[in-house]
């Protein structure tokens, strides 16, 4: 599957909204777990994760923005599924590990969008995502969709970041 970038699909008033109250959210965990690349581990530790499954407080929130996402990608007669499999919100720091991985359990194909919550960015503080040997800048309110057994990294930011690199990994199938 090609990759997509969809810019702008979240307004700032709405990021500055989002990213405070996703942060004060219970619920967060230290160690996000990935399916990895070959040879890699799972587990990337000091990475904030917060998992939202049905029923939790942010799981509507999400799937009307899928649906927002899912309206864009069909003026541009791009398929997309709206069904979530899951949605893991990720918090990384300048300390924190990454690693390349997938999304994909290989059992069936499934899709990704990766959101940028953070309401204001630099180039200069890095944290781009690369999928596919491609590399997309992080940019409040864009969203990249990507095959989910696409091997994918997100750059951790620089010392002295201001702001935490906040991101919505929501896998759809």
């Amino acid at each position: 599957m090609k990759t997509h970038l969809f810019e702008q699909v979240i307004c700032p008033k709405e990021l500055y909204w989002l990213y405070t109250e996703l942060l004060a959210t219970h619920g967060w965990t230290i160690n996000a777990h990935a399916r990895p690349a070959p040879g890699i581990d799972r587990i990337f530790p000091t990475i904030g994760n917060l998992h939202i499954e049905k029923g939790f407080k942010w799981f509507e929130y999400f799937q009307g923005l899928v649906f927002r996402i899912k309206q864009k990608a069909d003026e541009k007669n791009i398929g997309m599924n709206y069904n979530i499999e899951r949605i893991f919100i990720n918090a990384t720091f300048s300390d924190s590990i990454t690693k390349l991985h997938s999304d994909n359990d290989g059992e069936r194909p499934v899709h990704s969008l990766l959101v940028f919550l953070t309401p204001v960015w630099q180039d200069s503080w890095l944290g781009s995502f690369k999928v596919d040997g491609e590399e997309y800048k992080f940019k409040p309110g864009n969203v990249v969709y990507f095959g989910s057994n696409e091997f994918h990294v997100g750059d951790v930011p620089i010392k002295g970041c201001p702001w935490i690199r906040l991101t919505a990994n929501i896998v759809l199938g």
